[in-house]
């Protein structure tokens, strides 16, 4: 009679456990607060032009006249290379193809290509950016 107890009372407790367990996941969920709120696809047109743009030499924050571009230097151009091709082929893929190659033609458009280690087959990204305004003018990836 007292080993049937005994269970009884372990049964009671795991039972107890788990229901407290599977009860505050449910009321309680793990929440992180988001730096943004996604208002969806906006079907309504937008005169993109007239919005964003000023008269021709007016840029009254600075965004398109700046004398070094947008994307000013050598780091930044590999970070926004990053953000634009890891997306498309994987974070694998970009970190295995280290150490890129990173020039800049004309003091206005940035290419960034990536590197194959000694002996290894395959092929490597290439992509080209626009220093003044960051637009992306070409995406390659070679076999």
């Amino acid at each position: 009679m007292k080993k049937i107890i005994y269970v009884f009372v372990i049964l009671i407790c795991v039972i107890s456990l788990l229901y407290f367990l599977l009860l505050n996941k449910e009321s309680a969920p793990i929440t992180k607060e988001a730096d943004f709120v996604f208002l969806g696809n906006d079907t309504t047109s937008i005169n993109i032009v007239r919005d964003t743009m000023y008269a021709e030499g007016v840029d009254p924050y600075g965004v398109y006249n700046r004398p070094y571009g947008i994307i000013k230097n050598e780091t930044i151009a590999v970070e926004y290379a990053k953000l634009i091709l890891v997306p498309i082929y994987g974070r694998d893929e970009i970190e295995s193809q280290k150490p890129y190659s990173v020039s800049l033609h004309k003091n206005s458009v940035w290419s960034v290509k990536g590197t194959l280690k000694e002996n290894e087959l395959g092929g490597t990204f290439s992509i080209t950016i626009n220093k003044s305004d960051g637009r992306v003018l070409s995406i390659f990836h070679s076999k």
